[in-house]
């Protein structure tokens, strides 16, 4: 039986884009990977029902609200958005582990990677 490990956003996150960068660099390298990154945003919102750009908004405007630097206000991505909902997370996993297989990537760093 695979253990299910509890991840931080960290610990996600840097999975995620290791394996975005690995099948951007059978696609090509950096234009790829943007293009790469766009598609399984793409997917994640088809599959989820979600607006990431409508929720990064919200999110900005939560922020200047609150009186934060426009600075911590530009840093914020989408990936910030994706990691406040857990259901968000898991689909994005499975999106991303979906695209690996897809394009011929090994996929054993996403196995048993659960988000608790």
């Amino acid at each position: 039986m695979k253990e299910i490990l509890s991840v931080n956003s960290n610990e996600w996150r840097e999975k995620v884009n290791s394996i975005l960068k690995r099948i951007a660099n059978n696609m090509g390298g950096t234009e790829p990977y943007r293009s790469t990154v766009n598609m399984s945003y793409e997917r994640l919102e088809k599959r989820a029902h979600c607006d990431l750009n409508r929720r990064l908004e919200n999110r900005q405007t939560k922020m200047a609200a609150k009186g934060l630097s426009k600075t911590s206000i530009q840093k914020l991505n989408k990936l910030d958005c994706i990691s406040e909902d857990k259901r968000l997370i898991e689909i994005y996993l499975s999106v991303v582990q979906q695209m690996a297989i897809q394009f011929g990537i090994d996929t054993e760093d996403l196995e048993g990677l659960k988000v608790v």
